[in-house]
């Protein structure tokens, strides 16, 4: 095997276990959640302070609409209120050509 040949494949490799990552993170991101902890700490202790802060887990929301006691929480901004205006209409007109 040439060089060129070991650098792409590790390149392709390296792209490929990225994009694996990444789905496992959007998908299933409890599952990516430890792993990634766990490199951000090794990351920080190493001294590389910023890689570990964008490795961090962010923290979960409080979960969706409706949950917990606050039936009207507006949090998020998806949930319509009943004392919300209805969009004003406009008519669609139409013009016979001349």
């Amino acid at each position: 095997m040439t060089i060129s040949a070991l650098l792409q494949s590790l390149i392709v490799g390296a792209c490929v276990a990225f994009a694996a990552m990444y789905m496992l993170g959007r998908y299933a991101p409890k599952l990516v959640a430890i792993p990634r902890a766990w490199l951000a700490r090794r990351l920080e202790r190493s001294g590389l302070q910023r890689a570990a802060a964008l490795l961090q887990p962010k923290a979960a929301s409080g979960g969706g609409c409706h949950s917990g006691g606050d039936a009207a929480c507006s949090s998020c901004g998806s949930c319509g209120s009943p004392q919300e205006a209805a969009p004003k209409e406009s008519p669609v007109i139409f013009h016979r050509r001349s």
